[in-house]
């Protein structure tokens, strides 16, 4: 089976080509500065159209949904009688698979409320009653983000203390039915030592019957940031520190990872001081969810000459990816977006102040679709969720070999490299950074002199190309 994707044109003499241009939309609030703005989470619903959820100072949260080139109007989903937590440094979640849309939130207080989850069948026009996820006893909890599985079900991931707000963790709780209801919860951090940082918001995914947590650890004071995945509905976890700063703190950092999967890689962001508590920073590292291997942690550039980068989040699909984050930059807060075409690894290669405007913006999220990024973000001059979109232009359809077709084996690999794939032509391996390491014209590649690492191996076919992800060790 063959599928028409989107390749970019290249250029002469370069592997890659040159990074599309950025097509801008232009923007439009979602709300109207009334029902606030803190924190807005965007997901697509089915033709890529978007529904947003942000939350207020008095402690709701609404949703609304693209329609006709204007937002509709704002939704409340929380009862009128609960109130729930929302912050600049945290916020509830929204995820949506066709129409359904899955909302995951905090009640207030902190320590006698509960987790819920509210859910629509229409695309976020309208949302069903609550249902509560949590069944804690005496504990307490907080936080809550949503995940919705390849079955249609949601699984909803929150942190969990004692009744003296010890011993803190991250727990996952699965529905077999739509979410009308909730198993017991499992932990999903047990791996890690000592606890997660109990004020760091984590985040989930769940793909190809695979739910990866993203969390911050405390370990004596190590914030570092750490994955654990599962395959089996929480009978058993898999997880890593992969996060090579070390940060030592004593007191909180209010800041927690974000990512997304690219097959059997994840690539996550956060923010880290680093050992030598020096200025924020924004980081993405590579995990290989096969071996639990971390492929590398790349800095990304300040864009002052005194960094202060917090609140990354990533979006995209394969190569494709979206960096978002905010930053001080003369005194203002802006959010900004570095994008790549080749993986991770070229996400120092661009930058664009998304917002660009004063009176300070933050909190950037993004969703992914058909070569389109849908932003949203904080508007603190108006007090409003602004909405962009950036696609690329440049690009000519090719007929690219669906992935399955295109197999490079074994993978992880020590010496020699095989790639499977119909009529190759050219084979090229790159490191982290881009830069040529073998070129053969044979499907059999010798890699064992190699350092050990993340490589990408372009097949150049009679009918498409493909890029792949490999790892030495």
């Amino acid at each position: 089976m063959r599928i028409v994707a989107l390749i970019p044109i290249l250029a002469a003499g370069s592997l890659f080509g040159q990074l599309p241009e950025v097509t801008w939309s232009a923007p439009v609030p979602v709300t109207d500065g009334t029902t606030g703005n803190r924190n807005p989470s965007i997901a697509l619903t089915t033709g890529s159209v978007p529904v947003v959820m942000w939350g207020s100072f008095m402690g709701d949260i609404f949703v609304s949904r693209l329609q006709g080139g204007a937002f509709s109007a704002p939704v409340q989903i929380n009862p009128a009688d609960m109130s729930v937590f929302t912050a600049d440094w945290a916020a509830p979640n929204v995820a949506a698979q066709g129409n359904n849309v899955f909302a995951a939130f905090k009640e207030l207080p902190e320590d006698i409320g509960h987790v819920y989850l509210v859910k629509s069948t229409d695309g976020g026009l309208t949302f069903g009653d609550t249902v509560r996820v949590d069944n804690v006893g005496s504990d307490r909890t907080r936080f809550a983000a949503v995940a919705i599985r390849q079955d249609g079900n949601p699984v909803v991931a929150y942190m969990r203390f004692n009744n003296t707000w010890g011993e803190s963790r991250y727990m996952l709780s699965y529905s077999n039915d739509g979410g009308n209801s909730f198993q017991p919860d499992v932990n999903a951090t047990d791996q890690s030592p000592d606890e997660v940082c109990d004020c760091c918001q984590g985040f989930i995914l769940s793909q190809d019957g695979r739910e990866v947590l993203l969390y911050r650890g405390n370990d004596n004071n190590i914030r570092d940031a750490w994955l654990s995945w599962t395959e089996d509905f929480g009978s058993s976890f898999t997880a890593a520190d992969i996060d090579e700063s070390d940060w030592f703190l004593t007191s909180c950092p209010s800041s927690g990872p974000s990512g997304m999967i690219a097959g059997d890689t994840a690539i996550v962001t956060w923010m880290t001081r680093g050992s030598g508590g020096g200025k924020p920073r924004v980081i993405v590292g590579t995990v290989s969810l096969a071996t639990m291997q971390v492929g590398f942690n790349l800095k990304r550039d300040s864009m002052s000459a005194v960094p202060n980068q917090n609140y990354p989040a990533l979006a995209g699909s394969g190569d494709t990816i979206g960096l978002f984050w905010h930053e001080f930059v003369s005194g203002n807060v802006d959010v900004f977006m570095s994008y790549s075409i080749r993986g991770a690894a070229g996400l120092n290669d661009s930058v664009i102040n998304v917002s660009d405007a004063p009176g300070g913006q933050n909190n950037i999220e993004a969703a992914y679709a058909g070569g389109v990024f849908h932003i949203v973000w904080q508007d603190n001059a108006t007090q409003k969720v602004m909405y962009q979109t950036a696609s690329f232009s440049g690009f000519s359809t090719v007929e690219r070999v669906e992935s399955g077709d295109v197999q490079i084996v074994p993978n992880p690999v020590s010496d020699k490299l095989e790639v499977i794939a119909p009529d190759v032509r050219r084979v090229t391996l790159l490191d982290a950074s881009g830069r040529i390491v073998l070129n053969s014209t044979s499907s059999d590649m010798d890699v064992s002199q190699l350092p050990l690492g993340v490589y990408f191996v372009r097949v150049e076919m009679a009918d498409g190309v493909a890029v792949r992800k490999m790892v030495k060790f």
